[in-house]
This record gives structure tokens, C-alpha cells and sequence, in this order.
């Protein structure tokens, strides 16, 4: 949720392209203020580079977690809309829960929530 550390993130490092390859481990959300503008940059990335952008999900991209910890709040504030923070939730379904880099590096996010979670 802070645009500002992703922004600054790309500003140090460059923007992705066929020699700046980004894995994002989830938690895009509940991380300050802006979480639907963060989500709504690494998609927008995630289409334009779709082979030098890579989405993982994590814990927060949940609906439970994310009611728990300010993502849905976030939504309903800024928009009003529940079928908004509904079909973010869609979204994040289809993320991938790991990612493999070159054949060596197995990339997952630390926390995936239990029935129990929230």
C-alpha cells in the first residue's frame, strides 16, 4: 500500500524491461494509504511488460486478511463500492502463489492464510 516505496523502487532501479525483471511477493495492500493505487500500477505493469513483471500472492492479497487489516475499509472510503474490493479479490485469486527463477530460485510468500486467519 505505499506508492511511494514502489515508486521509489523504480526510480532507484529502473522501470521494467528486457534488462530489469520485477518479482513482487505480494502484500501490495495494507501497507499504507494506497494500496488500491499500488495494485492498480503493477497490473498496469503486469500488462504492458508481461514477461518482465511478475505478481505473487500473498497473505494480504486475501479477502478475510484484508477486511482484518484495512484493505476493504480502504475500498469502501475511496469508492464506496463493495463489488469494487470484490473483483480486486478476483484478481489476486489468479495471482500465482510462487514463482521459479531461471530454474533455481523457488520465490513464495511467507504467510498464506487458514480458514482461521481473520
Amino acid at each position: 500500500g505505499s506508492l511511494e516505496d514502489l515508486l521509489k523502487v523504480f526510480e532507484l532501479v529502473g522501470w521494467p524491461d528486457e534488462e530489469n525483471t520485477f518479482v513482487f511477493n505480494g502484500d501490495f495492500v495494507d501497507r499504507g494509504e494506497r494500496g488500491v493505487e499500488v495494485v492498480a500500477v503493477l497490473l498496469a505493469l503486469k500488462i504492458c511488460c508481461p514477461g518482465f513483471v511478475h505478481l505473487n500472492r500473498g497473505n494480504h492479497e486475501d479477502s478475510n486478511i484484508g477486511r482484518a487489516y484495512g484493505f476493504f475499509e480502504e475500498v469502501m472510503v475511496k469508492y464506496g463500492s463493495r463489488q469494487l474490493y470484490d473483483r480486486i479479490g478476483q484478481v489476486f485469486c489468479h495471482l500465482p502463489l510462487c514463482a521459479v527463477l531461471e530454474n533455481e530460485v523457488f520465490i513464495v510468500h511467507a504467510g498464506i492464510p487458514s480458514d482461521e486467519a481473520a
